[in-house]
């Protein structure tokens, strides 16, 4: 199993009185079941609510990569990760629409083969960064409003550079297709499926020919937001 706990903070009407949200997601690879918790704190950098049509966020997670997949990696590691993005939000008719971009930097355990052992010894700087488009499609109603069924279909690409990257800058891809359920602005609930292609570093020979190896994990998914509104309230006089 695949858990991730996730909490974020969005400002409010000024950089004092900050919104809280909660996502919980659970995801279950068919093939290869692994577990892989994480952590992520996510403060403002400006005063823009999510609802706004774009805003600037950064933030910190702390995520725990355990073996899985056709090609596990050959050692659990941690890492530590901090990120800046730039989110984009619009409306196509009935369908809502986001394009995020976030910038990450990468501080992972090395672990070196010692034996029959790994040891780890230090750690190693990455840089990546990603791109993702989303469609929330209201399915009972016009919009996204209280009480409405809606599909929600993304894609993300990762892509590394900088200093330690292979000759394919591709990390990896994911393509998800999820049903969800939204009660209110505050909370909503998802289940759906994610197809992961993770490029590796090696290469596999065919036919005297040198190929990128790569895998596709088959994931289901399951996620629930609440958001917790801390800002203050005009009282009513």
């Amino acid at each position: 199993m695949n858990a991730t706990v996730s909490l974020s903070n969005t400002a409010g009407t000024s950089f004092f009185l900050p919104d809280l949200a909660i996502t919980v997601a659970v995801d279950s690879f068919l093939s290869n079941p692994t577990t892989n918790d994480s952590l992520n704190f996510f403060p403002p950098l400006n005063p823009a609510k999510p609802h706004s049509s774009a805003f600037v966020s950064a933030g910190y997670g702390n995520i725990i990569t355990f073996q899985y997949g056709e090609m596990p990696v050959s050692h659990q590691f941690n890492e530590h990760r901090i990120w800046e993005q730039f989110t984009q939000k619009s409306t196509i008719g009935r369908v809502d629409i986001q394009h995020r971009y976030r910038l990450e930097q990468r501080i992972l355990d090395n672990y070196v083969k010692s034996g029959a052992e790994y040891l780890r010894e230090g750690t190693v700087f990455r840089q990546r960064v990603r791109y993702r488009a989303l469609a929330f499609i209201p399915l009972n109603h016009a919009s996204m409003s209280d009480n409405t069924l809606f599909l929600n279909v993304n894609d993300e690409i990762f892509l590394g550079f900088g200093e330690g990257i292979g000759t394919n800058i591709l990390d990896q891809n994911r393509l998800q297709i999820a049903l969800g359920w939204k009660f209110n602005a505050k909370c909503m609930i998802q289940a759906g499926y994610m197809n992961q292609y993770v490029s590796k570093n090696a290469k596999v020979s065919l036919a005297n020919t040198l190929l990128d190896q790569a895998e596709n994990n088959n994931t289901l998914t399951i996620g629930l937001t609440y958001n917790f509104d801390f800002s203050k309230k005009e009282e009513t006089k």
